[in-house]
């Protein structure tokens, strides 16, 4: 299908793709724009042959959505500053606007813009393919055994389902897979503790246990 067909208020709709995207084994989709760039000469030349110098700074953003549900996974956005150098040949006049649609120049900023989202897009797919266990059950507490520095936000809504059990090929005894475990319900997380816990409340459901398997819902 044409990307084009996808787009919406300027920009991609990330929901409509991702659901074509699962259908292609896909996890995520990731959306990169360039928002805006901006330059400014700080050196000059004079001469047949120029060589400017330029502060070059480009505003760009990230988005990328999780194809398994639609969800927003990750929407960021962020400015890059560099300093670099282009090369004029017998051009009199010569403004900040030229340097703002220099190939060389927006290569460099954009290249370094979008390098400062990778840890974030890693972070991420981290977090999509993220599981934990129930720690501990006391009242209407659910303690979990990943916090903060697993990628969990407080708000995160969590499913909680028992533990899937093993199948095995009942002619050959080899182990087929683990089918998935029953739905107990969510979890919404409301803060941390430890150096990487995390503390939820019932959102929806009932039944949790000690080692109940919890994942993004």
């Amino acid at each position: 299908k044409d990307p084009a067909s996808f787009i919406k208020n300027g920009e991609y709709d990330l929901e409509a793709m991702g659901k074509i995207g699962g259908g292609l084994g896909l996890a995520g989709i990731v959306d990169g724009k360039v928002l805006e760039i901006k330059a400014k000469r700080v050196g000059d030349a004079v001469g047949l042959v120029r060589e400017i110098r330029a502060k070059i700074t480009a505003t760009v953003q990230i988005r990328m959505v999780n194809t398994k549900n639609g969800s927003l996974l990750l929407n960021e956005t962020r400015t890059a500053d560099i300093e670099d150098t282009t090369t004029r040949v017998g051009e009199r006049t010569f403004s900040d606007r030229n340097l703002e649609n220099d190939p060389k120049l927006i290569e460099a900023v954009v290249t370094e813009a979008f390098r400062a989202t990778l840890p974030k897009i890693s972070q991420a797919v981290e977090k999509q393919s993220w599981e934990g266990r129930v720690a501990m059950v006391k009242g209407d507490r659910i303690y979990l055994n990943a916090g903060r520095l697993s990628g969990l936000n407080v708000g995160d809504i969590l499913k909680v389902t028992e533990e899937g059990e093993d199948v095995y090929d009942p002619e050959n005894g080899s182990l087929i897979g683990k089918v998935p475990g029953r739905l107990k319900g969510t979890v919404e997380l409301v803060s941390y503790f430890g150096k990487d816990g995390a503390i939820g409340i019932v959102h929806s459901g009932s039944g949790f246990r000690e080692n109940d398997r919890v994942e993004l819902y």
